[in-house]
């Protein structure tokens, strides 16, 4: 599994091409690779043909209250409300009720949880609108900021890893016979702690 040359992450996946040059680099198997992280783009041989994701970064599902406005607006009191439904170092979708047309400039903060402090993103683009939200593409962020989104986004995708890694549990255990008493919530014997 690949680097980044910049972060030394190992959350690496390949990312769409762009311009002419990326997809001549694609006919000797030379793909664009986007660290989940910190963004940075590389390239790197592949040694076969593989197919291309549409997005640079893999956005994880979260569910996190968020406030935006236009980034025109100087007063917080005209903001609106909404919820973040998934997330990546690039961009983010939330789920509200107004739509906001393409291409206008937000700015938005959202709370990850209680005992932290809300992150924000200073600018945010439209770039869609479909009928329960909207998508952003994340265009101003803070150095600090940009660190506390990446960790979130750690947290997140190691959390997926070791869920896809993790065994599918123990074998089930037997049904209990007829006559027993099994109380409410439980599923067959107790398991042995040995």
């Amino acid at each position: 599994m690949p680097r980044c040359p910049n972060c030394s992450t190992r959350l690496v996946r390949l990312a769409p091409q762009r311009g002419i040059a990326d997809r001549l680099l694609g006919l000797l198997t030379i793909y664009p690779n986007c660290c989940q992280l910190c963004g940075h783009r590389f390239l790197r041989f592949r040694g076969r043909f593989r197919s291309l994701p549409k997005r640079d970064y893999h956005r994880v599902p979260v569910y996190f209250p968020t406030w935006y406005r236009s980034v025109f607006r100087k007063d917080d009191r005209d903001g609106l409300q909404g919820t973040m439904v998934n997330l990546s170092i690039g961009g983010c979708h939330i789920k509200g009720h107004l739509r906001i047309p393409k291409g206008s400039r937000i700015r938005l903060q959202f709370e990850v949880s209680d005992d932290r402090a809300p992150l924000t993103v200073e600018e945010a683009i439209v770039h869609s609108n479909p009928n329960n939200g909207i998508g952003l593409r994340f265009t101003k962020i803070g150095p600090l900021e940009k660190r506390r989104l990446a960790q979130i986004i750690r947290e997140r995708l190691a959390h997926r890893w070791i869920m896809r890694l993790r065994p599918t549990g123990p074998p089930s255990s037997p049904p209990p016979p007829p006559d027993s008493k099994v109380p409410p919530g439980f599923r067959g014997y107790p398991r042995s702690l040995n």
